[in-house]
């Protein structure tokens, strides 16, 4: 009896696993009526402000960084598109494109951990999400203000449909980011594609695919070794257990 408990234990597991794996891959649909509720609380202690300064570097990027997979993005009422870029070696790239995909310019922000980017006006607002704040620089990389996030249910809805999400819409022109892989899609952490959409007309300006194909195939690899790990431990459990 003792055996059967325990290879359905064992099966258990291993659905509850890969289905966790699996929806760390695959972004839910981000499409809602409602714009979810954001609370910002500018910051005005000094202290809190001078620590602040002291530990958060953006600055404008003197060079056109390498085009890379993107990992959020925003587009303002002018057309204005922010690409946010994934951390290398502790620093990310913003990258600023016009509407037909001309470069424009880029930020540099030392930051390995989950980020957003959304545009305030012409401004860029940066959302440093596990470090619960927010802070707006205009297009000189000068820092207008820093606030605290209120972290509930709202911000939670407005990170994921609305900072997170895959389309934004301005006027009657749909952006849109798309991984474009094919069956491995779905282990994609990130978009490879820039996609313009207007009544008369679909246009990527902007395409990374190589390389979003590259992050998809890590991605598999990534998942099949952490499901082999997990199968070999759970074998290794299996057997010591199994002798009682």
């Amino acid at each position: 009896m003792k055996k059967v408990f325990l290879i359905i234990g064992f099966v258990v597991f291993l659905v509850v696993l890969f289905t966790s794996i699996l929806n760390a891959f695959v972004k839910t649909d981000s499409s809602k009526e409602q714009i979810p509720n954001l609370v910002l609380t500018e910051i005005t202690d000094q202290e809190r402000l001078n620590r602040f300064y002291e530990n958060v570097s953006v600055k404008i990027s003197t060079i056109q960084p390498v085009k890379s997979v993107i990992e959020s993005f925003d587009v303002n009422e002018n057309g204005m598109i922010a690409l946010l870029h994934p951390s290398y070696l502790g620093v990310r790239y913003i990258r600023i494109i016009s509407s037909d995909g001309t470069f424009q310019k880029a930020f540099t922000y030392k930051n390995n951990t989950s980020v957003a980017v959304r545009w305030v006006g012409d401004d860029l607002q940066i959302f440093n999400v596990r470090g619960g704040h927010a802070f707006t620089i205009d297009m000189d990389a000068n820092i207008l203000g820093v606030y605290d996030i209120k972290e509930d249910e709202g911000w939670n809805a407005y990170l994921h449909d609305v900072l997170k999400t895959d389309e934004k819409k301005i006027g009657d022109t749909t952006y849109s980011v798309r991984k474009d892989h094919g069956k491995i899609s779905s282990f994609a952490q990130n978009s490879s594609k820039l996609v313009v959409t207007t009544d008369a007309d679909e246009k990527v300006i902007y395409d990374v695919s190589v390389k979003g194909y590259a992050n998809a195939v890590f991605g598999i690899g990534f998942f099949v070794l952490f499901f082999v790990l997990a199968i070999v431990v759970a074998i290794i459990i299996f057997r010591k257990y199994s002798k009682y």
